[in-house]
């Protein structure tokens, strides 16, 4: 019986770390992309009939091939690294962030109106700016960040759910989720053809 719940729980860890390396994104340890579009596609397919706001904020670091160029890849790991850590930091408990991309990270903001989520991403550019990050062997390298915020509505009752469906095959949406993904998108291009480490809020 011993030897069987030993087995048993080797299995439940190999099962548990299988979905972490499914979920996760093995530089920053942050949820990855698949995972963001499923949470997103949870929350629309789970929502009631009482309607709450999200917000979605879209980071983008600032010149992040310049750093790969002068300082060379294992520096840019370390500011990604350190980006994501700082992103953490400064969001509440309830909010979700994902590298969505190579140096882009999406912010899934619960409960959150369009000038709560500006306050927000003030905050997260401030952090993200405030200092250089310090790369072993290199020194202080400079980052900032461009961000798009953007705001939608999905029922309260999902709003409070942790994540806890992983679909790898699910892709970003319903179309309430992809319209506010894409005002997200079009507000971060606005910051960064306008000079970059802003935040510009969509209007729609």
């Amino acid at each position: 019986m011993l030897e069987r719940k030993s087995q048993a729980d080797a299995l439940r860890r190999s099962d548990e770390q299988s979905y972490r390396m499914a979920a996760t994104d093995p530089l920053t340890g942050l949820y990855n992309r698949r995972y963001a579009e499923a949470y997103l596609s949870s929350l629309q397919v789970n929502a009631d009939e009482h309607p709450s706001a999200f917000s979605l904020i879209l980071v983008d670091l600032d010149h992040f091939k310049s750093i790969n160029d002068t300082w060379g890849h294992a520096a840019g790991d370390v500011v990604l690294c350190e980006v994501a850590r700082c992103i953490q930091d400064n969001l509440r408990a309830c909010d979700l962030v994902a590298r969505f991309g190579g140096e882009e990270f999406l912010v899934v903001l619960p409960e959150t109106t369009r000038a709560t989520a500006l306050l927000l991403a003030e905050r997260l550019r401030r952090a993200v700016g405030k200092r250089p990050v310090r790369v072993p062997d290199v020194g202080d390298v400079p980052v900032t960040a461009s961000m798009g915020v953007a705001t939608g509505c999905v029922g309260t009752k999902v709003m409070n759910a942790q994540p806890s469906i992983y679909n790898a095959g699910s892709r970003l949406g319903p179309d309430e989720f992809q319209s506010v993904f894409d005002a997200a998108d079009t507000a971060l291009y606005r910051a960064k053809s306008t000079g970059r480490d802003r935040v510009v809020v969509s209007a729609a």
